[in-house]
C-alpha cells in the first residue's frame, strides 16, 4: 500500500497538480479545477483500472455466439448510442463498458456494467448483389452517455453471454467542446475494409466465392480478424499518450469526414494503426487544416492508399 501512495504521488507531481500553487494565476481551487478541465487525461488516468476488459473466451465466426455493433461510430458526451446484438441460441448477456487509456498499466476503466438482458438470435442477411452485408437488427439496448464524469476516449462495449462467450462493440466517445492539443483518430474504415462478417470484405480472398464485395457496411458487428485492429494497431499509442498525460481528444475517420472544421480547436491530428482508407472529404478537410496552420501526423503503416465512399442508410 505504501508503494502504491508513493506512485500516486509522483504522478501527481509529474502532472503538477500538487505544484500548481506555485505556478503564476493558478493560487485557488477554482484556477486548479479550470486546468484540469482543459486537460482531463492526467486525472482520468488516476481512476482505479483494471484489466477485466480482456476478452477470455471468444466468440467464434462459425457459431456467432455472441455479437454486435453500434448505430454510429461515435458518440458526443451527453447523447446516447443504439446497440444491436444477437446471440446464437435465446439467452441473457451482459455489457460491460471500458475506456481504454492507461490506469497504472492494465489498460482499461469500467465504467458501466449493464444487465442481465433478453438477448434473441438476430439474422445475418446474405449479400446483395454489390456484396454488402447491412444487417438491420432490432435495437438492444440504448446507451445513454452522461454529460459529465465520461471522458472523451476510445470505449468497447464487453459483451458476455450466458455461456461466457464473448465480444466486443466498438466506438469513441466525443467531446465537440474539446480544445485539446492532439486529436486522436480511430481507423474504423479500414475496419470495415477488412471485415468478413457476413461472408464479404473489399478483399477476395477473406470473401466467399473469392469475390469482394464493392461495397461494405457499418451495419454489422466486426469479425474476429477486423476486431483486432484497435486492439493491436491503435491501443499502443493511445496507451502512449494517456500515461504520458498528453491533452488529447479522440474522434474517428467518419467525424473527420463529416466535420470540415473538426481540427479547427485542435493542433494536430494523430493518424495511427493500419489507416488505409480515406475519403476524399477527410483528405480535403486534413489538407484544408494542415494549410490553415494545423498539423497531421502520420504514425501508422500503408496510410491513405485507398478511398472511401459513404452512403448513409435509414434505422
Amino acid at each position: 500500500m505504501a508503494k502504491h501512495r508513493a506512485i500516486s504521488r509522483r504522478r501527481f507531481l509529474k502532472y503538477g497538480i500538487v505544484g500548481m500553487a506555485g505556478l503564476a494565476g493558478l493560487n485557488s481551487l477554482t484556477n486548479i479545477t479550470r486546468v484540469l478541465a482543459q486537460n482531463p487525461i492526467p486525472i482520468e488516468n488516476l481512476q482505479p483500472g483494471t484489466t477485466n476488459w480482456q476478452i477470455t473466451k471468444y466468440s467464434t465466426d462459425a457459431n456467432l455466439e455472441i455479437t454486435g455493433y453500434a448505430a454510429a461510430t461515435s458518440v458526443n458526451i451527453g447523447s446516447s448510442l443504439n446497440f444491436y446484438v444477437s446471440v446464437n441460441v435465446a439467452q441473457t448477456y451482459t455489457i460491460e463498458i471500458y475506456r481504454m487509456g492507461w490506469y497504472g498499466g492494465t489498460g482499461g476503466r469500467l465504467l458501466q456494467s449493464i444487465g442481465s438482458l433478453s438477448g434473441i438470435n438476430q439474422t445475418v442477411p446474405t449479400p446483395d448483389t454489390l456484396g454488402t452485408v447491412a444487417c438491420n437488427w432490432s435495437l438492444s439496448y440504448t446507451l445513454n452517455v452522461p454529460a459529465t464524469g465520461w471522458t472523451t476516449g476510445a470505449y468497447l462495449a464487453k459483451l458476455t453471454n450466458a455461456n461466457g462467450f464473448q465480444n466486443y462493440i466498438y466506438f469513441v466517445v466525443r467531446d465537440d467542446s474539446s480544445n485539446a492539443d492532439l486529436l486522436f483518430k480511430c481507423s474504423v474504415n479500414t475496419y470495415q475494409a477488412y471485415n468478413y462478417f457476413g461472408g464479404k470484405s473489399l478483399y477476395p480472398d477473406d470473401s466467399v466465392n473469392k469475390v469482394g464485395a464493392r461495397k461494405v457496411s457499418f451495419d454489422r458487428p466486426l469479425n474476429n480478424y477486423a476486431s483486432t485492429f484497435f486492439t493491436s494497431w491503435e491501443m499502443p499509442l493511445l496507451r502512449f499518450i494517456e500515461k504520458n498525460g498528453y491533452n488529447v481528444s479522440y474522434c474517428t475517420d467518419i467525424d473527420l469526414h463529416s466535420n470540415a472544421t473538426l481540427l479547427a480547436s485542435h493542433k494536430a491530428l494523430l493518424s495511427t494503426g493500419h489507416d488505409e482508407y480515406w475519403s476524399g472529404a477527410m483528405y480535403d478537410n486534413a489538407l484544408a487544416s494542415r494549410n490553415a496552420g494545423k498539423h497531421l501526423l502520420s504514425l501508422g503503416l500503408t496510410p491513405y492508399i485507398g478511398k472511401f465512399g459513404w452512403r448513409t442508410t435509414t434505422g
